[in-house]
């Protein structure tokens, strides 16, 4: 009965490991490298432009937009990119809204294709 014992706390000890490592790997690669992300004022309209390296697969982006810098709310769905190319370049074009506000906070939403959620930094578009 011992032996049974050792056995199973070993098997249940390797299976633990195993799951810790699958899961570091799962998180590894969900992540998303974006090169170069900015937010420019051109012809009255602010130009959102990213690119990533191309290796994590994309789903779409969300481009969220924020008067305060804490409440987000999504203004533009962008999909994937095409699979047969290297790296990723994402333009978006958003119109200056005429308000009191200066300053307006945008930020990037990746989703990746399982579905897993990742927010870039947030940049300050200021009038």
């Amino acid at each position: 009965m011992n032996r049974i014992k050792k056995i199973l706390s070993l098997l249940l000890f390797v299976v633990l490991i195993n799951s810790k490592t699958i899961a570091q790997q799962a998180a590894n690669d969900s992540k998303i490298n974006i090169n170069q992300f900015s937010v420019t004022c051109k012809d009255q309209k602010i130009m959102v432009d990213w690119a990533t390296d191309g290796i994590t697969p994309t789903n779409y982006w969300e481009i969220q937009q924020s008067t305060d810098g804490i409440n987000f709310s999504s203004i533009a769905f962008v999909l994937g990119p095409d699979p047969r190319q290297k790296g990723d370049h994402y333009q978006y074009a958003d119109k200056w809204k005429a308000s009191k506000l200066n300053t307006i906070a945008y930020r990037l939403k990746h989703v990746n294709t399982d579905g897993t959620e990742i927010f870039s930094q947030i940049i300050y578009m200021t009038k």
